[in-house]
């Protein structure tokens, strides 16, 4: 099952965003008890989002990107 998949994980992403209803993240609560590096969803948001579109649209630059989809932080 499941929990053998992460019996030697050492790093975990999320791609849950943002957690549903406020509810407990039970997935990172696991990471945090077992010392597994745990990355939510919301950290990867912009870079997958700029990469998403460079390869989809072609030619277009992360700056042009970042302005079009309004990404400053």
């Amino acid at each position: 099952g499941f929990a053998e998949l992460l019996e030697n994980c050492k790093m975990l992403f999320s791609h849950n965003m943002p957690e549903k209803d406020n509810q407990p993240n039970y997935l990172k609560s696991y990471c945090e008890e077992n010392n597994i590096e745990f990355i939510p969803g919301s950290a990867m948001y912009k870079a997958q989002l700029i990469r998403q579109y460079q390869l989809f649209l072609g030619g277009i630059s992360e700056e042009k990107i970042i302005e079009s989809w309004n990404l400053r932080d």
